[in-house]
């Protein structure tokens, strides 16, 4: 069965245009090694020194394999003990979920990965979370079967593809209540800490670059 993950790196300061030139050298060596991993699709997004990676895999995936030379540019830091080069986003929302009856990827061309980048006010955090994993749970909403939220400190960030692809048989949530907010919109919206540098479209989610990308 088809498993989702979510992965954040930085590049060190002052290596953003080394990172660049590695990356465009060896993209090739990171798709073979993405694919020897085991590693069916994966999105490479980049916002100034941070870097984001959405992959899906028929195994579970603990951390991002960087080629040795990308290694070299990023920033190693403490992760469950161990230090590493990339850090696994906990998964605070998802539309759908792959099931072992389930074809998750129905053959249709990806016109668009979308990766976006927000972020929350630290005290609104938990609310965040409370919310969106009731949404989940609560009653099967027909939105994007591919959109994902994952959480690292206050920011979050999220995937989905264009067109979007829905899942017509959800199944049921683990709760029976139905607390949802219907102006969820209006309920999110305190929760965000707002870029000022944006278009209004995206003063809540800022779209990043897509600088590498596989499918199998």
């Amino acid at each position: 069965m088809i498993k989702r993950f979510l992965f954040a790196s930085q590049i060190r300061s002052g290596q953003e245009v080394h990172f660049e030139q590695r990356l465009e050298k060896d993209k090739d060596e990171l798709r073979s090694k993405l694919k020897a991993d085991g590693i069916l699709t994966f999105a490479l997004y980049q916002f100034n020194l941070q870097l984001y990676v959405y992959l899906e895999s028929e195994r579970e995936v603990d951390d991002f394999p960087w080629t040795q030379q990308l290694e070299e540019v990023l920033v190693e830091r403490p992760i469950a003990g161990e230090m590493r080069y990339s850090s696994r986003l906990m998964d605070i929302y998802h539309s759908a979920a792959p099931r072992e009856d389930d074809a998750w990827r129905t053959g249709n061309p990806i016109e668009q990965r979308i990766g976006s980048i927000a972020r929350l006010k630290p005290d609104m955090y938990a609310s965040y979370i409370y919310y969106h994993y009731q949404r989940q749970e609560e009653k099967p909403v027909r939105e994007n079967k591919t959109y994902m939220i994952g959480v690292e400190d206050s920011w979050i960030f999220s995937y989905q593809e264009l067109p979007a692809v829905y899942d017509d048989s959800p199944g049921q949530g683990a709760f029976t209540t139905r607390n949802t907010p219907e102006n969820w919109r209006e309920v999110m919206l305190p929760h965000f800490d707002v870029w000022t540098d944006t278009s209004e479209e995206e003063f809540i989610w800022r779209k990043l670059k897509l600088i590498c990308s596989e499918s199998s």
